[in-house]
């Protein structure tokens, strides 16, 4: 099953909440958006290093599934577990992106996410040479099961919706990430940190955020 684009969520949480918000999130919230027609499955992590310290993401079959009029009734009316939940979200990144490049099959129960700014200028060379070099060097790594790059759709997030406003502030965005998995720590960081090192990034312009986050669910 192909999806040519993802959800990408990115956030912490305030401890006060956090149960209750890992409760609801495997329970309740990945089970219904993968009921939404057009999202092919769920996955959602916690962070072994680095910040947000949660992270997931959705196959979805095209971007226009994130404006479409199932996703936005699903957005403007949460359920009661989902309005106690919302307000505990902190520093929320939250895109709607386009899968640009993906090689490898299946699911890694360790992933390395590297959420990319600054890059503007240097767009087209820097995902020339992820695509043509960086990620399939990447994925003949031991133990390394697959990569993707992202890139945002500008307007694809869902707008001012009733859930939103819950979180209390304004959602971020990013503008590409890259998603490298495997089937442990060490070979995922070892992956990420000879294939896609920053000063790499650097001279491409792009600044990295990185995150390192094992599987909890997927669905």
């Amino acid at each position: 099953m192909t999806n040519d684009a993802v959800l990408a969520v990115w956030t912490d949480v305030a401890s006060q909440g956090e149960v209750d918000f890992n409760d609801w999130y495997l329970k309740q919230h990945v089970p219904e958006r993968v009921d939404v027609p057009g999202f092919l499955a769920g996955n959602r992590y916690s962070a072994l290093a680095g910040r947000p310290r949660y992270f997931a993401w959705y196959p979805l079959r095209n971007v226009d599934v994130l404006t479409s009029p199932a996703y936005r009734t699903r957005l403007d009316n949460p359920t009661d577990w989902t309005r106690r939940v919302m307000p505990h979200f902190r520093a929320t990144i939250r895109s709607g992106m386009a899968v640009r490049h993906r090689l490898g099959r299946g699911r890694g129960g360790v992933a390395a996410t590297i959420q990319l700014t600054g890059h503007s200028e240097g767009a087209d060379d820097l995902v020339a040479w992820l695509v043509g070099e960086a990620l399939p060097r990447t994925v003949l790594m031991p133990c390394i099961v697959g990569a993707q790059v992202w890139e945002l759709v500008p307007g694809a997030g869902g707008g001012a919706t009733t859930e939103a406003q819950m979180r209390g502030t304004p959602d971020r965005l990013v503008e590409r990430a890259i998603l490298v998995e495997g089937g442990d720590a060490a070979s995922v960081r070892s992956a990420v940190n000879s294939c896609l090192p920053p000063a790499a990034l650097a001279g491409f312009g792009a600044e990295g955020r990185r995150g390192l986050y094992r599987l909890l669910y997927t669905l």
